[in-house]
């Protein structure tokens, strides 16, 4: 390919940078060891910019090990590992949960409060945050469940407990809702989700299958360069 013009190499230069820069999030730390879970929304496995996942099973105690049964990142740097907090009443209840292996919960009145932090070092422009997790309580005809929007709530440097898009299931037969909530905010180092209820009856509540994943997109300028590259270069010729 001629460039007649510095001007146009240069520029065709910089936008072939910046096209291979926009793709490099698809590497895998540990290289070629990148997998995404099984249980991912499908534009999260679609995405090959910069993005991580977790998810906690409660096997074993958090209070001992806060980090997750499962994790996975696809860029080349390393991160902190994320982990699970729980509130002063919340204690592991081994032989709970949707497969009896274990959760999270309190057995009578109080608060019901976990938080989960996650890690990620990669800079970029925008970000999704995602996390799903099952809930049951003691009983659920006296649970307004709209009342779940204010109880999930993110965090990061620039943000400070704010509500996502929320939606829930209904009670399964074994009294289980599924609460999934979704953010869309500017790129930042680390988040963290907290599940609080704090008028818990004496039924009870506890918690399973805790999952989070970020997303960082790919940036937009990226196609904007590259689409005003060529048509500088159609005028050349």
């Amino acid at each position: 390919m001629r460039c007649p013009e510095s001007q146009v190499c240069l520029g065709l230069g910089v936008i072939m940078v910046l096209a291979v820069a926009g793709t490099a999030g698809a590497a895998s730390y540990p290289p070629g060891v990148y997998e995404d879970p099984t249980w991912a929304p499908g534009w999260f496995k679609s995405c090959t910019a910069p993005k991580s996942w977790a998810d906690w099973s409660f096997t074993t105690d958090p209070g001992t090990n806060s980090g997750p049964d499962n994790e996975g990142w696809n860029w080349v740097f390393g991160r902190s590992t994320p982990s699970v907090s729980l509130g002063s009443s919340v204690q592991w209840l081994p032989g709970g949960g949707k497969d009896t292996t274990g959760s999270i919960g309190i057995t009578g009145a109080g608060t019901m409060e976990f938080t989960i932090w996650m890690d990620n070092e990669e800079a970029d422009n925008l970000k999704q945050v995602w996390i799903q997790f099952d809930v049951r309580y003691g009983d659920w005809s006296t649970f307004n469940l709209m009342a779940l929007q204010n109880c999930v709530r993110l965090t990061s440097p620039s943000n400070n407990g704010i509500t996502g898009n929320l939606i829930y299931t209904q009670p399964d037969s074994n009294g289980w809702v599924t609460v999934t909530s979704e953010w869309k905010i500017d790129q930042e180092e680390w988040e963290q989700i907290t599940f609080k209820y704090e008028n818990v009856g004496s039924g009870g509540m506890e918690a399973d299958d805790v999952k989070m994943l970020t997303q960082c997109p790919e940036p937009a300028t990226l196609s904007l360069l590259a689409l005003g590259g060529l048509a500088l270069l159609r005028r050349r010729r």
